[in-house]
């Protein structure tokens, strides 16, 4: 069986919660002071207060909902499936606790970025281009129940395979989103392999 593939958005997730933490802090070093002096003033610092805590909460969001409904793996049955193939995606979430899924939508991106340096400012332009996407529910959970779903994809045979450059990216994603009642929606990213299309 192949691994699992890796999912990106919880580590960015982790990035965020701790780059909003600094920024909330270093915020609150500066707005106290601004408070105790003129406190008009501190509105200004109380700004880049909101924005650090609306960081944390970001960051916060998919930790507390990958605590409820579990995080997910998701196997593909070829590690990098060729232009116009068509593989398995397995995709398996074992709940932690009971929980109510409004909808749960898995989406293939074909994922374009490019890097453009001007001077000392560099933009990364990301473009998500959307080719397939699966939606079910609504379902309920309860704990140590395995949401398990199996998907056949093909990539479209006119398509583009992964590429990494220093400036450019083509990149295959596997986005996943869980919609759950009275909790932040569940949501990670798998980024796979797309090969070139077979020469024989």
């Amino acid at each position: 069986m192949n691994p699992p593939l890796k999912s990106t958005t919880s580590s960015q997730a982790g990035c965020m919660l701790i780059f909003g933490i600094i920024w909330t802090l270093g915020s609150l070093a500066m707005t106290i002071p601004m408070l105790l002096t003129f406190a008009p003033l501190a509105l200004f610092g109380g700004v880049f207060v909101a924005i650090g805590g609306a960081m944390i909460w970001s960051g916060l969001k998919p930790i507390l909902a990958a605590q409820k409904i579990g995080a997910a793996a998701v196997v593909l049955s070829s590690e990098a499936p060729r232009i116009g193939e068509q593989f398995l995606v397995d995709y398996t979430q074992t709940a932690k606790s009971s929980v109510s899924v409004l909808d749960h939508t898995i989406t293939l991106i074909f994922r374009e970025s490019a890097t453009y340096t001007r001077g000392t400012d560099t933009t990364t332009v990301t473009d998500d281009i959307t080719v397939n996407q699966i939606s079910y529910g609504p379902m309920t959970l309860r704990p140590g129940e395995v949401n398990q779903r199996r998907w056949e994809i093909q990539i479209p045979p006119n398509a583009m395979h992964s590429f990494e450059g220093r400036k450019n990216a083509l990149r295959w994603v596997l986005q996943t989103k869980v919609q759950m009642a009275g909790w932040p929606a569940y949501e990670e990213e798998f980024v796979f392999t797309v090969a070139p299309a077979s020469m024989s």
